[in-house]
């Protein structure tokens, strides 16, 4: 399309609807196809990517079914053991928090009070 042909289309349908003709033209040549091929190749990705985890869903299921069935004891026995190490390491820093307070306590001498109260608060959360 020539300058002239421009010029006359924009002085016979006015400049906005000449722009709003060319934004559609641009839209539907460029930006459509360019989408539809985005959603596209999205789509297969997201197929796939649901896909995979169904499998692995499934591949869960069936080891949550075998534990279900057949009770690990060595999984027991581990979890037992760091249940109970967590508790000696909690009842240790217990201790030694109890200890630290004493020693505040004794270093500030008179605030004992003031220094209980925040310690509880403390303990309590």
């Amino acid at each position: 399309m020539a300058s002239p042909d421009v010029i006359q289309l924009v002085g016979t349908l006015g400049f906005p609807i000449v722009m709003v003709l060319i934004l559609l033209w641009f839209f539907n040549t460029r930006i459509w196809p360019w989408f539809t091929n985005f959603m596209q190749s999205y789509m297969a990705v997201l197929e796939k990517n649901t896909s995979a985890m169904q499998q692995m869903t499934g591949a869960l299921g069936a080891v949550g079914d075998q534990i279900k069935a057949q009770p690990n004891q060595q999984l027991a026995t581990a979890v037992t053991t760091l249940i109970e190490r967590m508790d000696a390491q909690h009842l240790g820093l217990s201790q030694q928090v109890a200890a630290a307070k004493s020693e505040i306590i004794m270093a500030i001498g008179g605030n004992a009070g003031k220094i209980d109260r925040v310690y509880r608060e403390i303990k309590d959360e």
